[in-house]
């Protein structure tokens, strides 16, 4: 669950929802 929410992930909101979608 964290794994999702890790700060990790680029800045970019595109970016997130290409990882996560």
């Amino acid at each position: 669950m964290a794994y999702r929410c890790i700060p990790v992930l680029p800045p970019r909101r595109q970016d997130r929802q290409a990882l996560y979608p």
